[in-house]
C-alpha cells in the first residue's frame, strides 16, 4: 500500500502532465496533430488527477475523506464546463473519439499546385482539408468497407490558425458564464480547477 506522501506526489505528477499537455495545446495554434494529441492526453490526465486523489481513502479512512470529498464530487457533477471533460474522456476511452463542437479556420492560404507532391495511399477515396482537427490528408477504405483518415504535413503548403470550440454555446463554470469555448480557453479553466483541487488536496492531507 502506498503512503500518504506517495499518493500525494503521484496527485501532483497528474498535474504537472495536465499542465504540460495545456502548454503543448496553447502553444502550437497551426498544428492539427500535436492540438488532437495534447487534447486527449489533457483530458485522460486529469481524469486520472481525480482518480489518484480518491486513492487517499486507503490511508485516511474512508469515511473521513468521503466526508471532506463529497462537495467536490457534488461542485464537479453539477457543473457544465468539468462535466464536458468527464464526457469527453468517457467518449475517448469507450469509442476512440474526441467529439468537439466546431472549427475555425483563420488566415487560410492554401498552395493547391503543391498537392502533387504527395502520393496517394492505395484504397484512396478522396483527398479532405481542414478536419474537425484542422488536419488535412487521404480518406482511405478498408477492408471490411469503412474508411479511415491518412493524415500528411501540409506545414508548407498551407498556413492557418485553427480555432477548435468545445461547445456551440456558452456554459456555466463555477457559477460563471464561459461564452469563450475554445478548446484552449475550457482547458485552462479546466486545469486552474484542477490545481486548485490539487492544492486543497494538499493542504489537508498532508
Amino acid at each position: 500500500m502506498r503512503s500518504k506522501s506517495e499518493i500525494l506526489l503521484a496527485i501532483k505528477q497528474q498535474l504537472e502532465f495536465v499542465k504540460d499537455n495545456l502548454h503543448d495545446l496553447k502553444n502550437n495554434p497551426n498544428d492539427a496533430k500535436i492540438k488532437r494529441q495534447s487534447f486527449a492526453n489533457l483530458i485522460t490526465w486529469g481524469r486520472t488527477v481525480t482518480f489518484v486523489i480518491q486513492n487517499l481513502k486507503s490511508v485516511v479512512g474512508e469515511d473521513k475523506f468521503n466526508t471532506w470529498y463529497q462537495p467536490f464530487q457534488d461542485e464537479m457533477k453539477n457543473d457544465q464546463l468539468l462535466n464536458m471533460f468527464k464526457d469527453a474522456r468517457n467518449n475517448l476511452e469507450k469509442q476512440g473519439k474526441l467529439h468537439t463542437s466546431s472549427i475555425g479556420l483563420r488566415n487560410f492560404s492554401f498552395d493547391t499546385s503543391m498537392l502533387n507532391n504527395f502520393q496517394p495511399p492505395p484504397n484512396n477515396k478522396g483527398f479532405f482539408i481542414g478536419d474537425q482537427f484542422g488536419g488535412s490528408g487521404w480518406i482511405i477504405e478498408l477492408p471490411d468497407g469503412s474508411t479511415e483518415k491518412i493524415y500528411v504535413d501540409m506545414a508548407d503548403i498551407q498556413t492557418w490558425t485553427i480555432e477548435i470550440s468545445f461547445s456551440n454555446h456558452a456554459v456555466m463554470h463555477l457559477g460563471q458564464t464561459v461564452t469563450d469555448t475554445s478548446i484552449e480557453n475550457c482547458s485552462s479553466l479546466y486545469y486552474d480547477y484542477l490545481k486548485g483541487l490539487v492544492e486543497k488536496t494538499t493542504l489537508e492531507f498532508k
